[in-house]
């Protein structure tokens, strides 16, 4: 495990706002850490733009490093089933994960999503160091 911030700041993430709700864009960033982005279509935690309804999460599980699929307005591990709900910031639900999906901290800057920093500890980053 290890706690991300650096390289992730004032990443922007295009194509958010224009898109059908809800969604799920697939994106990663510059270190090659996985992003779902999603535009929820109802204010929710950490939400930002117009209606506070888009958020992102590395969409990698905290129980085992698994990566979770948005299935059903939610996020799901196809390997031990914890599901996450993006509406209160990545917090696990049901299953054997004990922890909130790493959510990224976002603002909006005209017509782009931006990444300011991460909440949470990324499983198995590649870039990890030992703790």
């Amino acid at each position: 495990f290890f706690q991300a911030e650096d390289g992730i700041r004032d990443y922007k993430v295009t194509g958010v706002q224009t898109c059908a709700l809800p969604i799920s864009l697939a994106t990663t960033l510059p270190d090659g850490t996985p992003v779902a982005v999603v535009r929820l279509g109802a204010a929710c935690t950490g939400g930002v733009g117009p209606d506070g309804d888009v958020v992102a999460f590395v969409p990698i599980c905290t129980h085992l490093g698994c990566a979770v699929a948005w299935t059903g307005g939610r996020f799901v591990c196809p390997c031990h089933r914890s599901q996450f709900d993006a509406s209160l910031g990545g917090q696990c639900f049901q299953g054997p994960a004990s922890a909130a999906l790493p959510r990224l901290r976002l603002r909006i800057d005209g017509d782009d999503v931006v990444t300011t920093g991460i909440e949470g500890v990324v499983w198995s980053h590649p870039t990890a160091e030992p703790a």
